[in-house]
């Protein structure tokens, strides 16, 4: 009974242990982000040029790496999303496919000699209806994957999620990769600076 109840001991001290330690990560882990957020403030609030800005600038050179505690280090740079297609702006703001919109992204697919048939299984991925569109697909087509899923009848919020498409494949996202981006449905301006 005393080896039982040592055992039982010893198990629940030891959880706690890891609990704290994987706490302790987390915690430490969300201040660097933090930490990285406000240099990234930092660096955009000297930025003295306000009327232009482009890649050259200060503000968008690697920073780093730079150790923070003894085997933690930090990596930063900024990019300018706005200077991508927006994928969420595929859908209007009534959430119908926005017909401007997909051309465009339908043009792109096609400049980077990708199959145009994306854009519609995407256009797909983001409206709010469960009802395939031509060419399109919906929950039946995300269930029949492995592992199996469902549609995200949502707006993204990481262009990882393209990922999901099915079929699309490692090459195909990352030759799209550096034209895309996920920003809020209501970002649809292009900051072509």
């Amino acid at each position: 009974l005393a080896t039982m109840l040592a055992t039982g001991i010893a198990f629940d001290s030891a959880m706690v242990a890891r609990r704290s330690t994987a706490t302790l990560g987390m915690e430490q882990a969300l201040a660097l982000a933090q930490g990285a957020e406000a240099l990234a403030a930092y660096a955009l609030k000297q930025d003295d040029n306000k009327k232009q800005d482009d890649p050259s600038e200060a503000w968008a050179q690697p920073y780093g790496p730079v150790e923070v505690v003894e085997e933690v280090g930090l990596e930063a740079q900024m990019f300018d999303e706005q200077g991508k297609f927006n994928l969420n702006t595929l859908l209007d703001s009534n959430g119908t496919p926005d017909a401007d919109s997909v051309l465009v992204f339908t043009r792109l697919l096609e400049l980077l000699q990708i199959e145009t048939n994306w854009a519609t299984l995407l256009v797909d991925w983001l409206d709010a209806d469960v009802l395939p569109q031509p060419a399109g697909g919906e929950d039946s087509l995300y269930a029949s994957q492995v592992p199996p899923g469902r549609a995200a009848n949502l707006p993204i919020t990481s262009v990882s999620e393209l990922e999901q498409l099915p079929g699309l494949g490692r090459e195909r996202y990352l030759r799209l990769l550096p034209h895309v981006t996920a920003l809020p449905p209501s970002t649809r301006a292009v900051n072509v600076c």
